[in-house]
């Protein structure tokens, strides 16, 4: 199949953008560029849990987590706007209200956009490039 139909597919079929319901309403969520999965990161590698963990102690964890997780999903929906700061704080303090299964749901639903097998297939192309020019003839 040709790049456009592709494209056309994908639109029609819903797979280039997400819809999610985050404290009962619905947000639209983008494939994110590199810059906002940077940004989105940035907030997210503050989140701090341990593995083993009981249940109880997982909630108690809620508290200093849950605005790392609001801030990267925030960042995930606002995209590469002006003053997308602001705009993320902004939604941030809306998605205060939302449930611990809302955000997962958003989470997974940004996790499936990033779609990291084409970075993936970047990287491995590039590290060919590199043996390619590394190996004498």
């Amino acid at each position: 199949m040709n790049e456009a139909a592709k494209i056309i597919s994908e639109s029609l079929s819903g797979s280039n953008f997400k819809t999610v319901l985050l404290a009962g309403k619905a947000y639209t969520i983008y494939p994110p560029t590199i810059k906002i999965i940077v940004r989105a990161l940035g907030a997210l590698s503050k989140v701090d849990m341990n593995e083993k963990q009981s249940e109880l102690s997982i909630i108690g964890e809620i508290p200093s987590n849950a605005p790392h997780i609001i801030k990267g999903i925030s960042a995930f929906i606002v995209g590469d706007v002006n003053n997308w700061r602001w705009k993320a704080h902004k939604l941030g303090k809306r998605l205060y209200k939302a449930t611990p299964k809302e955000l997962n749901e958003a989470f997974k639903a940004i996790i499936e956009l990033i779609q990291g097998k084409d970075f993936f297939d970047c990287a491995a192309y590039v590290q060919n490039v590199v043996k390619m020019a590394a190996n004498q003839r």
